[in-house]
C-alpha cells in the first residue's frame, strides 16, 4: 500500500484498529488494569502521513521537525523529515477513538486544535502518548512553557497510554492505555525542566500512581450526553 495514496478525511473512522481488551500489568511495583489496542495497515499508515511533511500532514512547514534528536526522535527520523512525535500522537488518538466508539479527526490547525476528543458537553480530551514507558518512573509530559512561552492547560481531561512493539516496516504496532487525570490535577504540579539535553521546555509531569483506570472514562464520556439530550 502507497503511503501517499491512502486518503484521508478529516473525521475518520478506524479501520484496521482493534481493542485487544483489558490486561493487568504489573508497572514500577504496582499493578494497573490497563487498555490495549493494535493498529496496523491502514491506520498505522494514516498515521505516518500525518507525521511526514506534504499534503494532509499535522507538519507545520514553517518548522517541520522542531524536535532535536533524543526527544522521541532518532537521526534517521530527522534526516526523512519524519515527526515521531506527531506519529506518537496519532496512533494514541486513534486508539482513543476506537475506545469511545467515535470518529479520529484529523484536520490540521496551526497552532493547535481546540482539542483530541470533546465530549457532548463540551469535556476537552488530551491524548499523550509516549513512544516507550520507562517502568522504573513511569511518566507523562504537559508542556508548560516552551522557548519562555507559556502554554496554558486547554483540556479538562489528559489520557495517557504508551507504544508498543512499534515496527515502522511492518506497519504496525500496540497501544497501551493506562488511564487519565484531570486538568487541576495537572495544573497543581510543579513546572519542571524537560529531561533531554538542551531542552528548552518545561514541562508539568503526571505520574502513573495518579492516574484513574482508563476504564472510567468510558463512564464519563456515556453521562456526556445527559446534559445534551
Amino acid at each position: 500500500m502507497d503511503i501517499n495514496e491512502v486518503p484521508i478525511p478529516d473525521k475518520y473512522i478506524p479501520e484496521t484498529t482493534s481493542f485487544l481488551g483489558y490486561e493487568n500489568r504489573e508497572i514500577a511495583g504496582n499493578m494497573y488494569k490497563v487498555a490495549v489496542f493494535e493498529i496496523k495497515n491502514k491506520d498505522f499508515i494514516i498515521c505516518e502521513r500525518l507525521a511526514l511533511g506534504g499534503k494532509r500532514s499535522w507538519i507545520d512547514e514553517k518548522k517541520p521537525n522542531p524536535y532535536n534528536k533524543g526527544i522521541c526522535n532518532t537521526k534517521e527520523d530527522i534526516a526523512e523529515g519524519f515527526n515521531r512525535p506527531k506519529f506518537t500522537g496519532a496512533l494514541g488518538e486513534m486508539a482513543l477513538a476506537i475506545f469511545l466508539d467515535s470518529f479520529f479527526n484529523t484536520e490540521y490547525k496551526k497552532n493547535g486544535d481546540k482539542g483530541d476528543f470533546i465530549f457532548p458537553d463540551g469535556t476537552i480530551i488530551d491524548v499523550k502518548n509516549s513512544v516507550q514507558l520507562h517502568s522504573y518512573n513511569p511518566l507523562w509530559f504537559v508542556t508548560a512553557k516552551n522557548e519562555g512561552d507559556d502554554y496554558p492547560l486547554k483540556s479538562d481531561i489528559y489520557v495517557c497510554g504508551f507504544l508498543e512493539d512499534c515496527e515502522r516496516d511492518d506497519k504496525f504496532t500496540k497501544v497501551v492505555i493506562v488511564g487519565f487525570q484531570y486538568k487541576d490535577y495537572v495544573a497543581e504540579r510543579p513546572i519542571v525542566p524537560g529531561k533531554s539535553k538542551n531542552a528548552k521546555h518545561k514541562n508539568r509531569e503526571i505520574p502513573i500512581k495518579a492516574l484513574y483506570p482508563i476504564e472510567e472514562l468510558l463512564d464519563i464520556y456515556h453521562y456526556s450526553y445527559i446534559g445534551v439530550l
